[in-house]
């Protein structure tokens, strides 16, 4: 059975390496690294247990390293240690979805380091307690419980943007504040090069596809700076504003609700909604908000998935063309 480290263990690995970091290069790498781990957790959303594995395996094993080893043969260590603090610092600065998105990528690299460390590690190491296999059976126990813990997340959120009122609001949260124009863009060729084809027999590759597919759409609405919702999401070159109001007012009750629960008006507006005498008094309301709310992309993304969930509309010939190729509907 593979050992655990328990609290006390732990909080004794942690008093040796103190005792010995401020002399002794391996301890102190370690120690900074284990350090900057528990100090910034909240900050990786993915790989955390796998994250946590390899700082208490860098310790571990310099702990085992007799402090009679000339200093000069452990640089190598070192660096590799100080390279794994490096690129998790780096991973940290990553967006919320995209650490999930690239949690593979992440867990090959890890590993990379683990084998780099032990291949540094047996140079000046002739004996060693610690042991190795465990430790990497440890490793993959860690990997899979992220893994396993990233499907679930993925997938619910893959769930929510298909049908509930709030799935566009989540997703928007787990993208992260897009400061400025080159952050956004930097996020969207990220989000391109993520893009991948539905594949039906594995849920999670659907689930991602279906993820990285909205995020695009929503971090290009985020960035456009000339986006009119009106005609970007119906065919106003075929049809006036009146038409498109008369057409809704059998589905505006879906949609209003669903707008309704999303969290994202307020509460004057919802009780004019719910005060409305008529379905085109609803629409007019709705039209209206969209109209006072020009740069919301994550209002008007929600409004287009309403619309889509209430259907009537995606059946005609009512949608902007281009909009319907892109969801399918053609």
């Amino acid at each position: 059975m593979a050992r655990t480290t328990t609290a006390a263990s732990l909080i004794e690995i942690l008093h040796a390496a103190n005792s010995a970091a401020s002399a002794y290069p391996p301890l102190q790498a370690a120690l900074g690294l284990v350090k900057y781990i528990e100090t910034s957790i909240d900050q990786f959303k993915s790989n955390r247990n796998e994250i946590k594995s390899i700082g208490e395996y860098a310790q571990r094993l310099s702990l085992q390293l007799e402090r009679s080893v000339d200093l000069t043969k452990t640089k190598d260590y070192v660096q590799v240690i100080e390279g794994i603090h490096a690129y998790l610092k780096g991973v940290a600065k990553q967006k919320k979805l995209l650490q999930y998105l690239h949690r593979n990528d992440i867990a090959e690299r890890l590993q990379e380091y683990r084998t780099q460390l032990r291949e540094e590690f047996v140079v000046f190491s002739i004996t060693c307690d610690l042991d190795i296999q465990e430790s990497q059976r440890e490793a993959e126990a860690a990997r899979q419980r992220d893994e396993s813990e990233a499907r679930v997340l993925l997938e619910t959120i893959s769930h929510n943007i298909a049908t509930s009122p709030t799935g566009i609001r989540e997703l928007n949260t787990e993208i992260g504040d897009l400061k400025d124009r080159s952050m956004g863009n930097l996020m969207l060729q990220e989000l391109e090069s993520l893009r991948t084809s539905p594949t039906p027999e594995d849920s999670s590759i659907e689930s991602e596809s279906t993820i990285v597919g909205e995020s695009i759409t929503l971090t290009k609405l985020i960035l456009s700076t000339n986006y009119r919702w009106f005609p970007e999401t119906f065919n106003a070159r075929h049809y006036a504003r009146s038409q498109i109001q008369e057409a809704l007012i059998d589905t505006i009750r879906d949609v209003a609700g669903d707008l309704r629960d999303s969290g994202l008006l307020a509460h004057r507006t919802k009780a004019e909604l719910a005060s409305a005498r008529t379905g085109l008094e609803q629409v007019d309301i709705v039209f209206r908000v969209l109209d006072s709310r020009p740069r919301d992309a994550v209002l008007l993304r929600t409004f287009q998935k309403a619309l889509f969930r209430a259907g009537g509309m995606t059946e005609s010939d009512m949608l902007n063309p281009k909009l319907a190729k892109a969801e399918g509907f053609v």
